[in-house]
């Protein structure tokens, strides 16, 4: 278990000690491969508890509506527990009250709690390279994207159903390269010049003379490892093309989404998250992705930030039934491409992080978003 912890200014001390009692009570005593996370820098705050919920909030200390939402929704995430809060509180000594405490006589944070220390390693929050004030935006499809969107920004490419997906696990395989082309032309002359494979759809269907479709099972390592594809499809390649100007560009899906959100994070610029979409539309699957990166970055959010990071939080639990359920989805089914959405769905299944280098060309890097 981690938890990062820093100063959150008054009223910090019983909120820190509550999530602390929870994390001792509800993961350490009884399972130690559960995961509780905080992260509470200067003035400005985000929780996570096992995906359950999340807060932004800006000037934590400044702001009593939102200390006292904050702890609202900490008494809420304690509820399961709370016959044995209040008998703990009294017994360690301390107030419980339902409103931020003041009090400076508070238990400290970094003292043992009377002579009891909390199985949990405590980082700086500087260690964790994150910037919190960065403006997040989302475009919902490629053909709305100009080059301004991307200048001086990171750009986050997202097609769930089919490219990013394929890519990151054409990236697990250990293809060495790959290069994103906007039309089977393109493909087929780099094929002659260089010999590459080939790899894309129209249409959902492999595009006749390549050697691979778009489908993420059909790139197994024997048949990609070391070697250099060229991917060209409906709608990612194209979006992955026309990000390119921003300042870097990283591909993602569900398969590594938390890995992309943190490292974005560290490198510290504003990001535009761009959905690739399905010939013209927006695509649900697509804004439910990018809504996971975007609840996991702390920033100021563009209204469809916003929208995106609210069908997250509504399709979270089951992002297998929101594949199935999109238009892009269904048609993928129609196609014979079912399990492509059983192997999209997977929420961190990878560190690998596809990034496009100064040639236009994507390389993989592996991310260990753990380690700090």
């Amino acid at each position: 278990m981690i938890i990062i912890l820093a100063n959150v200014g008054k009223g910090g001390n019983l909120a820190q000690y509550l999530l602390l009692y929870i994390a001792y009570t509800r993961f350490c005593r009884k399972s130690a491969s559960r995961f509780f996370a905080i992260v509470l820098h200067s003035n400005n705050l985000r929780l996570s508890l096992n995906s359950a919920f999340s807060v932004n909030f800006c000037n934590f200390a400044e702001n009593r509506a939102a200390r006292n939402r904050f702890l609202s929704l900490l008494l809420g995430a304690a509820e399961p527990i709370f016959p044995d809060l209040l008998p703990f509180c009294a017994r360690e000594r301390f107030s419980f009250p339902l409103s931020p405490s003041t009090t400076e006589n508070s238990p400290s944070l970094f003292r043992p709690f009377r002579g009891k220390r909390f199985p949990v390693r405590v980082l700086s929050p500087t260690s964790t390279g994150m910037k919190i004030d960065m403006k997040i935006d989302l475009i919902l499809r490629h053909d709305d994207f100009l080059p301004e969107h991307g200048r001086g920004r990171t750009a986050i490419v997202i097609d769930v159903l089919r490219a990013s997906t394929s890519i990151v696990a054409m990236m697990m395989n250990g293809v060495s390269s790959i290069v994103p082309v906007m039309t089977p032309a393109e493909a087929f002359r780099m094929r002659e010049k260089h010999g590459y494979l080939l790899a894309g759809e129209e249409n959902g269907l492999r595009i006749q003379g390549f050697d691979f479709g778009n489908s993420p099972l059909e790139f197994e390592k024997n048949r990609v490892g070391g070697k250099t594809l060229v991917l060209c499809t409906s709608n990612g390649t194209k979006a992955i093309v026309k990000a390119s100007a921003a300042e870097e560009v990283v591909v993602a899906s569900f398969l590594n989404a938390s890995s992309v959100a943190v490292y974005v994070g560290r490198l510290g610029r504003d990001v535009v998250i761009l959905c690739a979409g399905t010939i013209g539309h927006e695509s649900l699957e697509d804004s439910v992705c990018g809504g996971m990166i975007a609840d996991a970055l702390q920033g100021e959010f563009s209204p469809n930030a916003s929208e995106a990071r609210r069908l997250f939080l509504k399709h979270k639990d089951d992002v297998l039934s929101c594949l199935r359920d999109s238009f892009h989805g269904q048609d993928l089914i129609k196609l014979g491409f079912a399990k492509d959405l059983e192997y999209a769905s997977q929420v961190d299944k990878t560190d690998v992080l596809p990034v496009l280098d100064e040639n236009g060309t994507i390389v993989g890097r592996k991310f260990a978003r753990g380690k700090t």
